[in-house]
């Protein structure tokens, strides 16, 4: 219980950009309606305090959860499938951009199994688990959104939660 009110502590006091906070309540939504998909695009591509990576990443995102407001599968699998080569592309260039590692480790456990698109799993989870303590002081709200997570849907194991929890 402390530590969920000492990670909300940190939340209240982040200094992240509202743009920033606002792309990732939009991003937690996606799959609720289009309308999310759409303003998560515009909130990103208008927004000039985003770093370059993660923006590209949330458009990238954002082109991929458009396939399921879609009706023809030959649109679904070309949405999704290049917003995935771009989402590949952000970590090609940075593959220490912790956002845009949750963005996939989220995004490749939710995925339908015939796209194939799960082969990063445990190196995005484990890539996470070593360095989200880095982001306690930095962004605390990226650390609580990564951190419950972790917690809630990766079956950490004990070792895992140590190393979370210093």
């Amino acid at each position: 219980m402390i530590k969920i009110f000492i990670v909300l502590f940190l939340v209240c006091f982040s200094t992240v950009p509202t743009d920033l906070i606002q792309t990732r309540n939009l991003y937690e939504k996606l799959k609720d309606s289009e309308a999310n998909t759409l303003a998560l695009q515009k909130v990103v591509s208008n927004s000039s305090t985003i770093f370059p990576g993660i923006k590209k990443a949330y458009l990238a995102v954002a082109h991929m959860a458009l396939a399921q407001y879609r009706v023809s599968p030959i649109y679904k699998w070309k949405a999704f499938s290049e917003g995935k080569a771009r989402l590949e592309e952000v970590l090609k260039e940075d593959s220490t951009l912790m956002e845009v590692r949750y963005i996939r480790l989220t995004i490749q456990q939710h995925a339908p199994r015939l796209l194939g698109y799960n082969t990063k799993i445990k190196e995005d989870r484990n890539y996470l688990v070593a360095q989200l303590n880095a982001l306690k002081k930095n962004d605390p709200d990226l650390f609580a959104r990564i951190y419950t997570y972790l917690l809630l849907k990766n079956n950490l194991t004990e070792a895992e939660k140590n190393v979370i929890n210093r």
